[in-house]
């Protein structure tokens, strides 16, 4: 494996460098070269990414209505009603039961799937 030292300007890039869309037997098949950095080294990978084969199963199908419904409530949710939730958020200090949220969105969806929402 060859070692390089990249210029000041791109040592520390991230995400996606290049993105191939191609299709094979009429299936899309999507190419992309990612950049990442992990323990001050720069790495490159290759990953293919190809659509799935197998149909949805019926619980994929009923996780995925309710997390549209969870969606759906977020985007639904008044400027005060997002305000109210970042206080009790803030106040359990990001957590809902036992687990961290880093985002308010993922903390008010939690409660939503678990029912704990304000009256």
């Amino acid at each position: 494996m060859a070692q390089c030292t990249f210029a000041d300007g791109v040592a520390n890039v991230r995400g996606t460098i290049r993105k191939d869309v191609r299709y094979r037997d009429g299936k899309k098949i999507i190419t992309s070269v990612v950049a990442s950095v992990r323990g001050g080294k720069q790495r490159l990978y290759v990953r293919e990414y190809k659509e799935r084969r197998t149909p949805l199963t019926e619980k994929e199908r009923i996780i995925r209505t309710q997390f549209k419904a969870a969606s759906v409530y977020w985007c639904s949710l008044t400027d005060e009603q997002k305000q109210r939730f970042r206080e009790e958020w803030l106040r359990s200090s990001f957590r809902f039961n036992g687990k961290k949220y880093a985002t308010l969105r993922g903390y008010v969806i939690a409660r939503f799937f678990a029912g704990v929402l304000p009256g």
